[in-house]
């Protein structure tokens, strides 16, 4: 009799570590998938600041082009090619760093 308890016993311990150790997984689990919905709930975020910055920057360069443009088409016959070359200069160094961003 003194057996069977003691086999009862280890039965018992056995099946409430299982039942651990299911529980762990579990919320391990249910962690991992809240972990992975956070992260992609970031990506998605990300992707749409990238896409509304990548708007942004091509409005930005059709500005810039638009200036220029109109700078060159605006300038009087005898402004200062020096001064006009400025302005010119300003606007493409402002593409490269829309460009480069």
């Amino acid at each position: 009799i003194e057996l069977r308890q003691e086999l009862q016993a280890a039965k018992d311990a056995l099946e409430r570590e299982r039942k651990e150790q299911a529980h762990r997984a579990s919320t391990a689990a249910a962690e991992l998938a809240q972990t992975e919905e956070r992260h992609r709930e970031a990506a998605d975020r990300s992707a749409k600041q990238l896409a509304n910055t990548g708007k942004e920057n091509a409005r930005l360069r059709a500005f810039a082009d638009d200036v220029a443009e109109a700078t060159r088409a605006d300038a009087p016959a005898n402004a200062e090619p020096a001064a006009l070359a400025d302005v010119v200069e300003a606007v493409a160094t402002s593409r490269k760093q829309l460009d480069a961003a």
